[in-house]
């Protein structure tokens, strides 16, 4: 669990290489330090990476995590992919909460290098902080980047 200041992030990643680069896109694009004040960020960032934490499309919550049926009802309903990136972004339907989202990530494939999970990691922190770069699936994790520090930093 990892708890940030800017929009929180909760969740599990077995890997250290991958936490860290959770961590570190956490702290550059979800942290307060965006000079971008006109997007509407997620209440919340869920990310879970592990190998096997999906299987047959399910999640698969890790034994030694204790997590409660709302951090994990979001996309308990969704068919996940058991090979690499799903990421979604949850609306409230909460009519004195309207606008509030939360974003989850879910990947279940093997780590082989960070680049794929990053570029996933990416892509759901723009989905944070209330950016669709559905119109751009195949940036590599540089300009990704790129387009993000252009869009949230300066």
């Amino acid at each position: 669990m990892y708890e940030h200041e800017g929009v929180p992030l909760y969740g599990y990643v077995s890997h250290p290489k991958v936490s860290e680069a959770t961590q570190e896109i956490a702290d550059r694009y979800l942290g307060s330090n965006s000079n971008n004040y006109d997007l509407v960020r997620a209440l919340y960032f869920f990310v879970f990476i592990d190998p096997e934490i999906v299987s047959d499309g399910k999640f698969v919550k890790p034994v030694e995590l204790e997590l409660t049926e709302e951090m994990t009802e979001p996309f308990s309903k969704h068919e996940l992919s058991d090979e690499g990136c799903n990421v979604g972004r949850i609306f409230s339907t909460n009519e004195e909460e309207k606008g509030e989202y939360l974003v989850w990530l879910v990947h279940g494939g093997q780590y082989e290098g960070k680049e794929g999970i990053e570029s996933c990691l990416l892509f759901a922190a723009a989905a944070s902080a209330g950016i669709w770069l559905g119109d751009f699936p195949a940036l590599d994790p540089r300009d990704l980047r790129q387009l993000l520090d252009r869009m949230l930093l300066e």
